[in-house]
């Protein structure tokens, strides 16, 4: 069976293998038929041809390749030319930008030293302007005065030093420097009036002029006072008034520019008082912070010595507990260990350990409280006094921080302060210093920083609680328990005082007869 298949097989194969041959030559004569083929020698010939034209295109080939090959080469050169240009371009541009920092360097030299002369330039502006305003309406006739005599003269030169007005501000360097400033703005001022004149006569008049001025001045600036520059400025316009009053009655041949003179001077008179009341604002805040800052001194140390006190107060009952503790087992060790009077020494000792642990945690506390940081800060309300969206947020280093509370609630107020919050710290100075940080403008004294009250809204006030403090707690109620009920009561309907003295003399409490003695 195997071998008939195999027979079958070869023969498949040879038939195939005789279709193949058949099909090729039948492809092949189609092929010659078609390429005109009729013998050897024209297949030869042909061949011949085929071989000629390829060895052209071979050449043809190369003679492109060769000029894309050149062409490439140019552009490759040309690419490189440009390249070439392209980056000293842009060297000379960077050149260019370097000049022109340096160009722009000296540009902001010269408009930083522009600046403040054009500053002068304006306040000299509005200094003419005041006074072609004010004093350059009148029309002066054109008369004769008597000139003065060579004795006048001298004595004139010998009366009028120079006036250099020495004023507190001159304590401080930025107001020292303005107001040196503004000196000089008047000195100019008088140069410039005085050139106007070659006569030494007028050029005295002036001198004398500016004499008197400067004297007022230091007299108007040396009694100015915290709060009082209106009237210090009231002074100051009074005085160049006075004066032009007095040149409009003089010398009419330079009346007109003296008037013009004097209004000028005002105004750079006036600057002078507003940089002297300047330094008089800062002096006083100075002044406040100091005292706010010695006041806290005073209160650390009056807490220091409490916490010292509480701390040797501790130290006794600790030392009374041990002493008792000790006798305690003395006792015990001479007692049945059964009977009744070794269980009470027992259950005596076992308190006397739990005091001891007590103990030892409060002298922990104090000394915590004793290394200057740890406290509580807290915050409080007075809606009676202050209204809703005034808060005092201070810190206070008492083991229980509602003693300070009522001890503040003491202090010139008609009712108690509200709690918000009392947030405990290791480091409750920086945490106080934070939140005075953030409401640093909401400050309600802008003048005294130790006074620390903040206006903000009770929202915000608890958002920056729970920023600074996640885990703190915060009281948005508003008590405010005294204060409804004094506005409970209506004016007129109070009983009278000797009731409501007798009711605390026969009220069986501790505090009646300290309550009486205070009324």
């Amino acid at each position: 069976m195997n071998t008939l298949a195999i027979l079958i097989v070869s023969l498949i194969v040879s038939v195939l293998l005789v279709l193949y041959l058949i099909t090729s030559l039948f492809l092949t004569r189609r092929l010659i038929k078609r390429m005109n083929l009729t013998d050897v020698e024209s297949a030869k010939e042909l061949l011949a041809a085929l071989k000629k034209s390829n060895k052209q295109l071979d050449e043809e080939i190369k003679a492109k390749r060769a000029e894309i090959e050149e062409w490439v080469n140019n552009q490759k050169k040309q690419y490189e030319a440009n390249t070439a240009v392209r980056t000293a371009n842009v060297r000379q541009l960077d050149d260019q930008v370097k000049q022109l920092t340096v160009i722009k360097q000296v540009m902001d030299a010269e408009i930083a030293a522009t600046t403040p002369k054009l500053t002068r330039m304006r306040e000299l502006y509005t200094a003419i302007e005041h006074a072609v305003e004010l004093f350059h309406t009148a029309k002066i006739p054109q008369t004769y005065h008597r000139p003065l005599t060579e004795g006048e003269l001298k004595d004139l030169d010998s009366i009028t030093p120079s006036v250099r007005v020495r004023m507190k501000c001159m304590n401080c360097q930025q107001l020292r420097l303005e107001f040196e400033e503004n000196l000089r703005q008047i000195d100019d001022l008088f140069a410039t009036y005085q050139g106007r004149y070659t006569s030494k006569t007028s050029q005295s008049m002036y001198q004398l002029m500016l004499l008197a001025l400067r004297a007022e001045l230091q007299n108007a600036l040396s009694n100015i006072k915290f709060g009082e520059i209106d009237n210090t400025l009231d002074l100051v316009r009074e005085i160049v008034l006075k004066y032009v009053a007095i040149v409009s009655e003089s010398n009419q041949s330079i009346a007109g520019t003296m008037r013009k003179f004097i209004g000028e001077l005002e105004h750079l008179f006036l600057n002078a008082v507003h940089i002297e009341s300047t330094y008089q604002v800062r002096r006083e805040q100075m002044r406040q912070q100091q005292f706010a800052l010695k006041q806290k001194m005073r209160e650390e140390t009056e807490e220091h010595a409490r916490l010292q006190e509480q701390d040797k107060l501790v130290a006794l009952d600790e030392k009374r507990s041990r002493d008792e503790l000790a006798t305690l087992e003395s006792a015990l060790a001479i007692e049945p260990p059964n009977s009744l009077k070794a269980s009470l020494i027992v259950n005596r000792m076992g308190k006397l350990q739990e005091q001891l642990g007590q103990l030892q945690k409060r002298h922990t506390e104090i000394m915590r409280l004793q290394q200057g940081r740890s406290g509580y800060v807290y915050i409080l309300s007075n809606k009676g006094v202050y209204g809703e969206q005034v808060f005092k947020i201070g810190l206070t280093k008492r083991l229980d921080p509602q003693e300070q509370v009522d001890e503040i609630g003491r202090l010139g107020v008609p009712f108690a302060y509200d709690v918000h919050s009392f947030l405990f710290s290791t480091d409750a100075v920086s945490l106080v210093e934070a939140l005075h940080a953030r409401l640093h403008q909401n400050r309600v004294n802008r003048l005294d920083y130790g006074k620390d009250f903040f206006a903000v809204r009770l929202d915000d006030l608890e958002k920056l609680v729970y920023e600074l403090q996640p885990d703190a707690e915060f009281n948005r109620t508003m008590m405010a328990q005294e204060y409804q009920q004094s506005l409970a009561i209506a004016p007129g309907t109070l009983p009278p005082l000797s009731e409501w003295q007798a009711w605390f003399d026969d009220a069986d409490c501790p505090d009646s007869e300290l309550i009486g003695t205070a009324l």
